[in-house]
């Protein structure tokens, strides 16, 4: 049987590795004997592109991830197939359909919807396919028959599944951010999250299979390895001693620029784990820590445990390393959060200088407690994926849209890494309160369809008229954000002096030699405020910062 394994990214630099364990798990347990491709696209592609890519193949089983982001394009894709190929058997899985089978089938003409970890279940599939047996026994298998649902229970998960990282996958996530998980699972049932609870605890793989694997991506030209192990140091000692082994490798078996993503309970992280994280590499260790609100009542209601202090304590201890990236989240629409619970929330967050600080917002999600049991969380949320909350009894529509301003202002303005020095200036030297900054900024100028300089003007024309900000400060502070972060030799409209002695100073650095051994790749500017010159050179940026490195000397 030929078959075709696919999905559709949210961008090309996703490597998704469902597919991929499809085809591990069709090499590990068919009884018959098989050939399968991956086929991956994105959701930006068009619909018949995909179909032409998959059809070439001329499969006789196609099998879909599907996912919130992905569903209504890979509906799109199905019906495409199903006109141009009727005989093709069409699959979907994922946790988009799983709890939600009979609505897709309905709505979309594929002929199962598989449920359950997929390695065995499309194996078995693939069997009685081939054999001529009846696909609406496959195992996991939910399909509609003459209108009424049939549905066979999904095989218990396995111990340990077949690793997805093969040869075809380290191809495939060359130059991409390639996926890892070396366990299933989760310790916790959050009441907004499906990866805890239903799936019995967690299932850990073995972990030298892990170090293995970290290797092969590592050396596979992969620059981010992120692991969706849903709370990576479940177990405390396992965690330490992959983490371990990441510091361990650097130079060796894991060339320099690599850097490892996990993401993990800040509440159980030890002083042992703090000790041993302080002594990797620069940019080696990338941590995210989904703090989602701050306050002990939201928190009980949706399930979730731990101190908020104890957790801000963590959280000011790896910021203050300076040698991991630090990504936490916060999540607006909460039970009994408010618009004034999550500002004074996002400055706490905003507070501890994360490298980024994540604002999402509640989502509906298929099979969560959130969503079946709407008596106990009271809200609205969209129909349509990603389900996302429109109101609760303590956000209205229009504060959530103040939120959504928010959210594109801290992307562009804090995310980005390019105007850290001039948010200090305003919120810690003034003490101009960031959510007030970033929501009424936001509201004023939406982050998209604009260019840096463009988008830089504005920033620049609305913080100047903040009380107590010094505009030649101001002026300093963003030309040297903009400098140490973009290499274009050219600035904004709004920071641009014309000056002929910059001309002159340059000329004579050059020839005094002063500027980093000389090098070409470098640019300078007059900070008129502080009465210096700014030199940056455009050679290796901060493997944390990103920024790249700069001196001032004496005007």
């Amino acid at each position: 049987m030929r078959a075709v394994f696919a999905t559709l990214n949210a961008r090309y630099v996703h490597a998704a590795t469902a597919p991929f364990c499809l085809l591990a798990g069709l090499s590990a347990y068919a009884g018959r004997s098989h050939t399968a491709t991956v086929i991956e696209g994105t959701v930006n592609e068009p619909t018949e592109a995909v179909a032409g890519r998959i059809l070439s193949e001329r499969p006789e089983l196609l099998a879909l991830s599907v996912y919130i982001w992905n569903r209504r394009e890979t509906a799109a894709l199905i019906r495409a197939l199903r006109s141009a190929a009727p005989g093709l058997y069409i699959a979907v899985g994922g946790p988009e359909v799983e709890h939600d089978a009979v609505a897709f089938l309905t709505e979309c003409p594929a002929d199962a919807v598989l449920c359950g970890e997929g390695e065995r279940q499309i194996a078995l599939l693939c069997d009685l396919l081939d054999g001529g047996g009846d696909p609406t026994s496959a195992p996991g298998s939910v399909t509609l028959c003459g209108g009424r649902e049939h549905r066979v229970p999904p095989l218990p998960p396995e111990a340990c599944p077949p690793s997805a990282v093969t040869d075809e996958y380290l191809a495939a996530a060359r130059g991409r951010i390639a996926y890892l998980e070396t366990s299933r699972g989760c310790p916790f049932s959050c009441a907004f999250c499906l990866s805890g609870g239903a799936q019995g605890g967690v299932r850990f793989f073995p972990i030298e299979r892990a170090k293995r694997e970290m290797l092969a991506l590592a050396g596979a030209g992969v620059r981010t390895v992120k692991l969706v192990d849903r709370t990576f140091n479940a177990d405390r000692a396992r965690a330490r001693e992959l983490w371990r082994f990441v510091i361990a490798e650097q130079g060796k078996g894991i060339p320099p620029g690599v850097s490892f993503h996990f993401e993990v309970s800040g509440e159980l992280l030890t002083e042992e784990d703090l000790a041993l994280l302080s002594e990797a590499p620069p940019g080696a260790i990338r941590l995210e820590i989904g703090i989602q609100s701050f306050r002990r009542e939201t928190l009980s209601a949706v399930r979730r445990h731990g101190d908020p202090d104890c957790l801000t304590k963590v959280i000011e201890r790896l910021s203050g390393m300076g040698n991991l990236e630090l990504h936490i989240d916060l999540i607006a629409g909460l039970p009994g959060e408010g618009i004034a619970e999550f500002s004074e929330g996002f400055d706490r967050a905003y507070r501890l200088a994360p490298s980024m600080l994540q604002v999402g917002f509640l989502k509906l999600l298929h099979g969560t407690p959130m969503r079946t049991c709407p008596e106990r969380y009271p809200c609205t949320y969209a129909s349509e994926p990603p389900y996302e909350v429109i109101s609760t009894p303590s956000l209205t529509p229009e504060e959530l849209a103040v939120l959504h301003a928010l959210e594109g202002a801290v992307d562009r303005l804090y995310n980005s890494g390019r105007f850290s020095r001039t948010l200090a200036y305003l919120t810690d030297g003034l003490g101009i309160s960031p959510f007030l900054l970033f929501s009424k900024f936001g509201q004023t100028v939406p982050p998209h369809g604009r260019s840096l300089d463009e988008y830089t003007d504005a920033f620049f024309a609305y913080a100047e008229t903040l009380p107590g900000v010094v505009p030649a400060r101001l002026r300093d502070l963003l030309v040297t954000d903009r400098m140490t972060t973009v290499h274009d030799h050219a600035l904004p409209h709004s920071l641009y002096v014309r000056d002929g002695v910059l001309a002159g100073i340059k000329r004579r650095l050059g020839e005094e030699r002063r500027v980093f051994g000389n090098t070409a790749l470098w640019d300078a500017a007059i900070l008129y405020e502080s009465r210096e010159i700014l030199v940056v050179e455009y050679t290796e940026r901060d493997p944390v910062t990103g920024e790249f490195p700069s001196m001032r000397l004496s005007l």
